[in-house]
């Protein structure tokens, strides 16, 4: 259990194994694997930075973190990622037909603060998912691929196409039991520095941070 100031230098942990955290840790840290990380219910994180292929956070936990991933993030049911946090999928290269790189948020589980899903060479059959199933995101969504929303994002929602599964088939650009509004985000909610409106219908990514 440790915290770690943003006055000294940033702080690395990495393993090319798979692990799991559990530790109260605080501040100025990246914690990163080649595999995959878990974040326990029991673990405390506040305001570190989260590295791996795969990122899941187990039903109930609680923190605020940065979780930046290139295959997929997971939010298990009832996990609360308080303000400012940001989830982010960069796919660096197109994935494999038995793949799709994704951010899964879960049954009353809240995120504040962004959500951005990029890909570097996308692949057109396995597009990036975010998939929202009667959980909340507030603040800046970005999404290069599809969106599937069945809960709420209050703020801003940029996608290449909405899609719902549904009755046994898949429907493009369909919504269902879904909420998109920035009128309950409060005046003093900042917004991810993502974004650069040259033209109102064409904005441009500056960076993932």
């Amino acid at each position: 259990d440790s915290n770690y100031s943003f006055t000294e230098k940033t702080s690395l942990f990495t393993q090319g194994e798979a692990f799991t955290i559990t530790h109260r840790l605080k501040g100025n840290i990246i914690i990163h694997s080649a595999t995959a990380i878990v974040i326990s219910e029991s673990a405390q994180l506040e305001n570190v930075i989260l590295m791996a292929p795969s990122i899941r956070f187990e039903k109930g936990f609680k923190g605020s973190v940065q979780a930046i991933a290139r295959h997929e993030i997971i939010c298990e049911e009832n996990v609360r990622l308080k303000y400012p946090s940001s989830l982010i999928i960069n796919e660096l290269n197109g994935m494999t037909n038995a793949e799709q790189s994704a951010i899964r948020i879960g049954k009353n589980a809240y995120v504040l603060g962004g959500v951005l899903l990029i890909s570097k060479k996308s692949n057109f059959r396995k597009p990036l998912l975010l998939e929202v199933l009667e959980g909340t995101i507030a603040g800046l969504v970005y999404n290069q691929g599809e969106t599937e929303l069945r809960g709420k994002i209050i703020g801003s929602l940029y996608t290449n196409k909405f899609t719902l599964h549904a009755g046994g088939g898949i429907y493009g650009d369909h919504l269902l039991d879904a909420t998109i509004s920035s009128e309950q985000l409060p005046e003093d909610f900042i917004m991810p520095n993502w974004l650069m409106d040259v033209k109102s219908t064409k904005p441009i990514l500056l960076s993932c941070f």
